[in-house]
């Protein structure tokens, strides 16, 4: 990920004039949607035309996804197996953990300073079931030519985490604080059908 937080403008503009001049930088990362006004606004002083995509997942599975992944980027994943209920709650309350799952004032953020007409959401549920077609709504709306991509491509899974079921009790403490969430992203049409709430 480009750190914004730790250039200037002049070493930003730098960077990007290592490229032609018809260059499509594609920065993607979940970080990006957690930073701040004055960050995303940095952008725009070095990017002609920027264009959003914000791909939200179930906060449920995105919660458990979260950990999973967290333990193995620390070389720890099998300790995701012992963690005890005490732990999971202390995880899951940290302020890092959550702020990922905010997504209506995260998606406000970025329509603030990008404009409602450069900021699209997608959903991971969709680029799952329906992969090529999810593409060509993404394609669309970065305006770009059509590319056929090879299906078995687009449907191997990157980074994936270990296959480990979420337990009753944890996933029950994570309902209990995610219900409000899930029900302002129903309010604000935010939600996708097949969520959980």
């Amino acid at each position: 990920m480009l750190s914004l937080r730790s250039l200037t403008i002049n070493g930003i503009v730098r960077y990007f004039n290592l490229f032609p001049e018809m260059f499509i930088a594609r920065i993607f990362s979940n970080q990006y949607s957690l930073l701040e006004e004055e960050d995303l606004e940095k952008i725009l002083k070095i990017a002609k035309h920027v264009k959003v995509i914000y791909t939200l997942r179930d906060p449920l599975a995105r919660l458990w996804s979260h950990i999973k992944f967290h333990y193995k980027f620390k070389g720890e994943e099998d300790l995701v197996d012992e963690l005890t209920l005490k732990e999971f709650r202390k995880l899951i309350n940290k302020a890092w953990f959550w702020k990922n799952v905010e997504y209506a004032s995260n998606y406000d953020r970025l329509v603030r300073v990008f404009g409602e007409e450069n900021v699209k959401v997608f959903y991971l549920e969709d680029f799952i079931a329906f992969p090529q077609g999810s593409l060509w709504h993404l394609e669309k709306f970065l305006a770009i030519r059509h590319i056929d991509y090879q299906s078995d491509a687009s449907d191997t899974k990157i980074n994936a985490s270990k296959e480990l079921s979420m337990p009753t009790q944890w996933e029950k403490m994570a309902m209990r604080k995610l219900k409000p969430y899930y029900e302002e992203f129903y309010a604000r049409n935010l939600n996708h059908p097949s969520w959980r709430y």
